[in-house]
């Protein structure tokens, strides 16, 4: 019943909507423990042997469901800091398909890198225009903190699909403030 690639902002969002129109709809809503655990269908999920936490994939998920969930939740706590932890153990391996956000030699993952990005998109977030002829698999957004303005930039196909190709955008961001607007050309 969910679009690809979207069963976890779809379960966050329920619940909040569950909250809302509850006899507590005040409720403050904490995630204690989510994470990338992903895979192309039900058969080849594993708990202990994840490739899709130690690349690429963990960064464009996190940054594309934190930035669809900034509203939905009071809190999103990642499960589990580092890949040293009791239920599996330390891996001689570096990259060994386990949760943290950094290796059991303390290297950060692609996932760290994702927060340590999103920490930066301070100030307000400006309300952009949808991509023209976008699906769910890319997207941006933008703040402003001062004078200063960032954006950011994600590219997130579901496990099942091959997209490749270059996607170009001219990412206009509204306000009086910005004089020369800058065009962003993301390869895909």
């Amino acid at each position: 019943p969910h679009h690809p690639g979207e069963y976890f902002t779809d379960i966050v969002r329920s619940v909040q909507e569950t909250v809302r129109h509850s006899a507590l709809p005040d409720l403050e809503i904490h995630w204690t423990e989510w994470n990338t655990q992903s895979a192309p269908n039900k058969k080849a999920v594993s708990w202990s042997n994840n490739i899709y936490v130690d690349n690429v994939f963990a960064a464009s998920f996190i940054v594309k469901h934190m930035l669809a969930l900034d509203e939905a939740c009071d809190s999103l706590g990642w499960w589990i800091a580092s890949d040293i932890f009791e239920e599996y153990g330390y891996s001689q391996n570096p990259f060994s398909c386990n949760y943290g956000l950094v290796t059991n030699h303390g290297l950060p993952k692609a996932s760290c890198n994702a927060f340590r990005l999103l920490a930066r998109m301070t100030g307000e977030r400006i309300k952009l225009p949808e991509i023209s002829g976008c699906d769910h698999s890319r997207g941006y957004a933008a703040t402003r903190d001062g004078g200063i303005y960032k954006v950011i930039v994600w590219y997130h196909p579901p496990l099942n699909e091959n997209k490749e190709g270059v996607w170009d955008e001219c990412i206009r961001i509204p306000g009086d403030a910005i004089k020369n607007q800058t065009c962003l050309v993301s390869s895909a």
